[in-house]
């Protein structure tokens, strides 16, 4: 996909070729007893490289990464902002979803 994505964007001049390009990939968070109250859902934030290279590569430049930002909590925590986001008056909802 990410090999992709840049074929199309940045011909477009959309990305910069000298940085990944950052994708917000769901995830399920679930603690304790949750089966019972059904899923939460985080995100991980994922730096994907843009240039070519075999899928073999591109899994390993991704997975350890991504299992440190879920170590780390990264999925619980966009729950939780997410979750905060959502209990936010409609008109301040609407101003924080904007930016």
């Amino acid at each position: 996909m990410a090999e992709a994505l840049s074929r199309l964007l940045v011909p477009a001049g959309l990305v910069d070729t000298d940085s990944p390009l950052r994708v917000m990939v769901p995830t399920t968070v679930r603690g304790r007893g949750d089966r019972l109250l059904g899923n939460k859902t985080g995100a991980i934030a994922v730096d994907l490289p843009l240039e070519p290279m075999t899928f073999r590569c591109r899994l390993d430049k991704i997975i350890a990464p991504t299992r440190r930002s879920a170590r780390r909590g990264e999925p619980d925590a966009a729950y939780a902002v997410m979750r905060a986001a959502g209990r936010l008056p409609p008109r301040l909802h609407a101003a924080v979803a904007l930016h």
